[in-house]
């Protein structure tokens, strides 16, 4: 049995520029040096902001154009920044990233309500693979992406440690005794897709053709409750 939760609208994840088309916004469009290095949490904000008000009314003042224009887009990656700083370690916690988003939110005449669930260093104080695809889908299953912060890429290769990215689906395999994530995430290159399986009590990633993937470590859902 197989069963598959994704956003409802993906499509507005793409963004324009002339004749080209990307599927989320890349950091390298940060005008400074610092920007293009560090950018990933207020480039995964962004998305977060965009699709929020795309797709709740409530949310519309976050970004009232709702723009997916590539000069638009950099402009809010450009204000996320102001609120979602990265210091000299990146934006390397769930608090740093939420506490951002809220103050940006606030800002905006905007009282939104943030979840997430942190995976910490130690094995023992760990959610289980159970516990981290129920956040996934209770959070799909509301419409939201989830903002993810990969700390450590394990055996993945192709993704960046202390890096976020944004997750927009999920497959779970039942009839296989495993759960895989199929998600679409922004990361500051390329489309990457994450496919994992769980063992263990673990998610462990594996490559799925030329796509990129992606093990969890530490993740956080800045969206509506």
């Amino acid at each position: 049995m197989e069963r598959t939760y994704s956003l409802i609208h993906p499509d507005l994840l793409t963004i324009t520029e002339g004749e080209r088309t990307w599927r989320g916004a890349d950091q390298e469009w940060f005008g400074d040096e610092w920007q293009r290095k560090a950018g990933c949490a207020p480039t995964a904000a962004a998305m977060l902001v965009s699709y929020l008000a795309q797709t709740r009314p409530p949310c519309r003042p976050l970004y009232p154009s709702g723009s997916w224009e590539r000069m638009d887009v950099t402009a809010l990656m450009d204000e996320l920044w102001a609120h979602v700083t990265p210091g000299k370690k990146g934006v390397n916690t769930l608090h740093l990233f939420t506490k951002g988003f809220a103050g940006f939110a606030a800002q905006k005449g905007v009282q939104i309500s943030l979840r997430t669930l942190d995976i910490p260093r130690f094995k023992l104080a760990r959610p289980t693979v159970d516990q981290c695809a129920a956040f996934l889908r209770s959070a799909l299953e509301a419409d939201s992406p989830v903002a993810w912060l990969n700390l450590h890429s394990g055996e993945a290769k192709g993704l960046d440690d202390w890096h976020w990215v944004t997750v927009i689906g999920l497959e779970e395999h039942s009839d296989l005794g495993s759960l895989q994530e199929d998600s679409s995430l922004i990361s500051r290159r390329s489309k990457v897709v994450m496919r994992s399986r769980p063992k263990s009590g673990e998610l462990r990633p594996h490559q799925r053709n030329h796509r990129k993937s992606m093990p969890a470590r530490r993740s956080g859902e800045p969206g509506l409750a």
